[in-house]
């Protein structure tokens, strides 16, 4: 059996026309609602209710609308969906992961001393103070605040045994410790 190409009808101009006007209003259309959309009021605001979400998919969801809202460049509106993630989150382990989340995300948007400055109210969020250390620790060696550092990589040896250590040593921290003593020294 041989392959037999389909013909397609072949559109007249009048067709064509109707087509075009078709795509041209379509795409309009679509323009107008992302305009709509943009001018609502309240649009830096976060409809999502996070309290009504398990701890998991009020993680997920938070990171999914902020990157959202990041893309069409509304930081705004990212800052505010992981605060009223956090501000939702019972449980306080889930609590600092969704801080980590949001300061990483301010961290990549070029806005370290925020990054920090949400890392640090995070502290509040647990008892168990090792993950935040970590990441309080790398935070402040970036910003070249190197004391800071220092005292964060300190916390993060002493509680080595944290359930949320995942494998580092206390010889890991300490020689961190040691690069940020140098890394002074130079300044």
């Amino acid at each position: 059996m041989a392959f037999r190409p389909i013909k397609l009808p072949v559109l007249t101009t009048k067709a064509k026309i109707l087509v075009a006007v078709a795509i041209v209003f379509f795409v309009a259309l679509g323009a107008m609602g992302v305009v709509m959309l943009l001018l609502q009021p309240g649009a830096d605001s976060v409809q999502k209710d996070f309290t009504k979400s398990d701890a998991r998919t009020r993680q997920e969801d938070a990171v999914e609308l902020a990157e959202q809202a990041l893309e069409s460049g509304n930081t705004k509106r990212a800052d505010n969906v992981y605060q009223k993630a956090i501000d939702a989150e019972p449980n306080a382990a889930k609590k600092v992961d969704l801080a980590i989340d949001y300061s990483r995300m301010l961290r990549t948007s070029d806005r370290l001393k925020d990054a920090i400055e949400v890392a640090k109210k995070a502290e509040a969020y647990q008892d168990d103070k090792y993950k935040i250390a970590v990441w309080l620790a790398a935070l402040y060696a970036l910003d070249k605040q190197y004391d800071e550092a220092i005292e964060y990589y300190t916390l993060a040896a002493n509680s080595v045994n944290s359930p949320d250590n995942k494998g580092f040593s206390k010889v890991f921290f300490e020689n961190q410790i040691k690069k940020m003593k140098q890394a002074a020294a130079k300044r």
